[in-house]
């Protein structure tokens, strides 16, 4: 068995590969067909409404809008802001977006309604408006007033007293007018378009031209009522800034005079003493440490043995003399020391004239000396002096820095109090002069005031029966799809190859009793053997052929998804076919719970059958009984109280395939369905292909994915779809482009 079924795997015919370009296009296609089988409805739906948007065009009232536009400015009154208006400050966002509220707000419409009587008019006062006629007919006709009526209002009137109705009734006549009023903001601008629609073009322009005059008007009341508030309110407030300020200032004259303070730059004086001795400070620091560095300097050098040293550094014209008359004395004595001895009378009187200028010269630098000590006692003195002086005055400025920060803020305050003031007075004086009516300047304008629409904007007839007829197609396509959806079974090749990944073989069309002149498929296939029948039974075996190329499949499986799906049917006329043809045939019923050889063939014995010679009671020649209408052979299911274990024994039944297969060129057997019972599972393990039976327009395609999924997890593979009892006529007229389109539209090209 395991050498089998190697076999037949390896002669199944490949699966095609679906490239992604061609599976888009095979939805396309599929989709475009599902448009077209479901024309009619989409056509009703495009109709129906359509119909209705033309209808409701044609007999809507024409409404009127009218526009008006309005900017707003900066300008405040004769008297406004200078420094804004260099600025060109805008109106913000905001209180544009207020003003439209404005604009819309009920007090305005009430004064607008006033002003032109809207009560009076019926399009806003429903009172006066007449009854409709769809209403009236209902009332009239079939007397469904109260299904038309509004909801009563739970305001019992009895309660309301006669200006109670009279608001209650005006604010209806306020939300009707509101209700047509629309304002919006310009982008990226500070104007404003307000809108306004109406049954009648006239009252559109009238309505839109008289709220902008009554919005201007509001506007300039409004301002005139704040500059009179405004301007109570600052006086009050001028004169108490007022008595504030002149006690500022008493205030800081007090405590001038208290802490000794003069009005100007007398602290800036005092900082400047104190830079000064400070600089002069520094400078009698630097003679100080001058003098006694000189001072340390000539005590060295007059303590030092090198004489020389001390001429070149002291700057002194009698040292200079001295030292010189010095060396000559020591130039002579050289000289004399040449020829005469040391005790000659004329070298101790150069010695002691030498000595002489020697005393001199260290009495002349002891007065440098003396000098360089003064210099530095009179440094030191001048530098203590200095200190003592800078610290008075750096003490007598802490004090006036301390009570500087006292005047400096009593200052602020009273500049503070007086800037306020000043602003204070500048508002009231502009406050004043707004007080005017006729000094105000309105800070909007109409830029563009209200036309009489010559044409409606509602409603937009073509636009609605466009949009009425684009929808309407949108709607029937979603119709479409759902009842696509709706629809469960296969009705193509291409959604069979989309769900299972395998070719279908054969499109085998329903053979009905009118066309098959009340016989069966397989008697219709012996009589008509030229009918489109008979070419798809014969096709099938030819695409078998051509999928397994030099190994065609000797034993084939035909099994189903679920009843009723036509394989038994489809089997006995497989086998007949091939009998016509001189083939050897032989058709295994092993549907044991519903047999149909019996019924369907008369004179054929239930028994010995397949059961029989699968538990030994009986032998394969004993089981087979020939067809009396071909020369096919047959081998009914047998007993239908069979043992299981018997019928899912593969082994045994591979046994019985092996020694017929020296005698037929095809076996087909009927197998029950997949999910129905364990031997429709065993049986295709021991065949060399397994066809899958799939019902036109029945079998339900999740059971067929699940079915699939069932034998695919158990090893047994199918090598192809049949798709029986095709209803060729709806298969053309739903337009499938594959052969049971060709029987449908080419139906004359086969016998009847």
């Amino acid at each position: 068995m395991d050498q089998r079924l190697t076999t037949a795997t390896q002669s199944e015919p490949a699966e095609p590969r679906r490239r992604p370009l061609a599976a888009l296009d095979s939805e396309l296609r599929e989709t475009i067909r599902s448009f077209w089988r479901h024309k009619w409805a989409i056509l009703g739906v495009v109709v129906l409404l359509t119909g209705i948007a033309v209808l409701y065009v044609q007999t809507a009232t024409p409404r009127y809008t009218a526009e008006l536009q309005v900017v707003f400015e900066n300008k405040t009154g004769p008297l406004f802001d200078f420094q804004a208006a260099v600025a060109g400050a805008p109106q913000d966002e905001a209180s544009i977006l207020t003003e439209i509220e404005v604009i819309r707000s009920r007090k305005l419409a009430d004064r607008v309604i006033k002003a032109l009587q809207l009560d009076q008019d019926p399009e806003f006062n429903g009172k006066l408006r007449p009854p409709s006629t769809l209403a009236t007919f209902f009332k009239d006709t079939l007397g469904l007033d109260l299904l038309l009526a509004k909801a009563p209002d739970e305001t019992d009137p009895t309660q309301l007293t006669v200006e109670e109705l009279r608001d209650k009734e005006n604010n209806k006549i306020i939300d009707a007018v509101l209700e047509d009023v629309q304002a919006k903001q310009i982008p990226r601008s500070r104007a404003v378009v307000i809108n306004f629609t109406s049954e009648s073009p006239r009252t559109a322009a009238r309505v839109l031209n008289t709220l902008s005059e009554l919005y201007l008007v509001a506007r300039l009341e409004d301002k005139f009522d704040n500059a009179q508030r405004a301007s109570s309110w600052l006086a009050g407030r001028i004169q108490v800034l007022r008595e504030k300020v002149e006690a500022s200032e008493r205030e800081i004259e007090a405590y001038r005079k208290r802490h000794g303070l003069f009005e100007g730059r007398a602290t800036s004086l005092v900082t400047e003493h104190v830079s000064d001795l400070s600089s002069k400070l520094t400078d009698a620091t630097i003679e100080r440490r001058a003098a006694e560095a000189r001072l340390a300097q000539v005590r060295n050098l007059k303590n030092a043995e090198n004489v020389d040293t001390a001429v070149q550094v002291l700057d002194s014209a009698l040292i200079q003399r001295l030292r010189e008359q010095e060396l000559e004395l020591e130039r002579k004595e050289a000289e004399l020391g040449q020829n005469l001895g040391a005790r000659h009378p004329a070298m101790i009187q150069l010695q002691a004239e030498r000595q002489r200028f020697r005393e001199k010269l260290q009495a002349e630098i002891g007065k440098i000396v003396q000098r360089a000590e003064n210099e530095v006692v009179v440094a030191r003195g001048r530098e203590a002096a200095l200190q003592r002086d800078l610290a008075s005055v750096k003490g007598d400025m802490v004090q006036s820095n301390q009570a500087s920060i006292g005047l400096r803020a009593l200052e602020r305050e009273a500049d503070a109090n007086k800037l306020l003031l000043e602003q204070f007075l500048a508002s009231f004086m502009q406050a004043s002069a707004q007080e005017d009516m006729r000094a105000q300047l309105p800070d909007a304008r109409v830029v563009s005031p209200a036309a009489m629409p010559d044409k409606p904007s509602y409603p937009r007839k073509v636009f609605v029966v466009m949009i009425a007829f684009l929808g309407s197609i949108l709607v029937g396509g979603l119709l479409a799809l759902t009842l696509e959806s709706l629809d469960a079974g296969f009705r193509s090749a291409e959604q069979i190859e989309s769900v299972t990944e395998l070719p279908v073989m054969a499109h085998v069309p329903l053979l009905t009793a009118a066309k098959g002149g009340g016989d069966r498929p397989e008697t219709f296939i012996l009589k008509r053997p030229d009918s489109a029948y008979a070419e798809a039974i014969r096709s099938l075996r030819t695409r078998l052929l051509l999928a397994f190329g030099d190994r065609p499949p000797q034993v084939l499986v035909l099994t189903s998804a679920e009843p009723d799906e036509g394989k038994s049917t489809l089997g006995l006329s497989l086998v007949r076919a091939q009998a016509q043809a001189d083939r050897r045939t032989l058709l295994i019923d092993a549907d044991f719970r519903r047999s149909r050889l019996t019924t369907r063939i008369p004179g054929i014995s239930a028994q010995p059958g397949l059961y029989e010679v699968l538990s030994g009671q009986a032998t394969a020649a004993d089981a087979i009984q020939s067809d009396p209408a071909s020369l096919a052979d047959l081998m009914v299911s047998g007993s239908s109280s069979a043992d299981r274990k018997v019928l899912g024994d593969a082994a045994r039944l591979e046994g019985l395939l092996a020694t017929l297969r020296s005698r037929y060129d095809l076996i087909v057997i009927d197998a029950p369905p997949a999910l129905a019972l364990a031997e429709g599972q065993v049986i295709p393990m021991v065949a060399d292909a397994t066809l899958l039976v799939v019902r036109w327009g029945k079998t339900r395609k999740r059971v067929v994915r699940y079915t699939m999924d069932q034998l695919t997890r158990f090893g047994m593979p199918l090598h192809g779809v049949v798709l029986n009892m095709v209803d060729v006529r709806k298969q053309a007229y739903y337009g499938y482009g594959d052969a049971g389109y060709y029987y449908g539209k080419r139906a004359k090209y086969y016998t009847s």
